[in-house]
């Protein structure tokens, strides 16, 4: 097993030990990573990116937090504007890079635009 997760999140918790910082945290960890953290030293937050597009996919996170009382903290919650609907099938963008790739990338764009207009009150 990849050991680097906890690891790092060793080197945090000596932080906090230290008293150097009151409250640690992670971002952009899954529910999995968050639960390896646990078991070196409790996890005070989590920071990821949510919106509904994205909801179900974090679900088990969610839940985990609940259960640990660890903070979450979410970003993008528009979806980087897609949820807007702003963006259209016509729409075209640079070579996009990380969370934006998950959102606009090929194949991607045309799936979530789908979504959003399912969202659009029809008359």
């Amino acid at each position: 097993m990849d050991r680097s997760v906890e690891e790092a999140w060793d080197a945090m918790a000596a932080v906090a030990d230290e008293g150097l910082a009151r409250l640690i945290g992670v971002s952009n960890f899954s529910a999995q990573q968050v639960e390896r953290c646990e078991r070196v030293r409790h996890v005070d937050a989590v920071g990821n990116q949510s919106s509904l597009i994205h909801w179900e996919k974090l679900e088990a996170l969610r839940e985990h937090c609940v259960r640990a009382g660890t903070a979450f903290t979410a970003y993008g919650p528009l979806a980087l504007g897609l949820l807007t609907g702003k963006a259209g099938p016509v729409q075209s963008f640079s070579e996009p890079l990380g969370y934006q790739r998950s959102l606009f990338g090929p194949g991607d764009l045309e799936t979530y635009i789908t979504y959003v207009e399912r969202l659009k009150p029809h008359s």
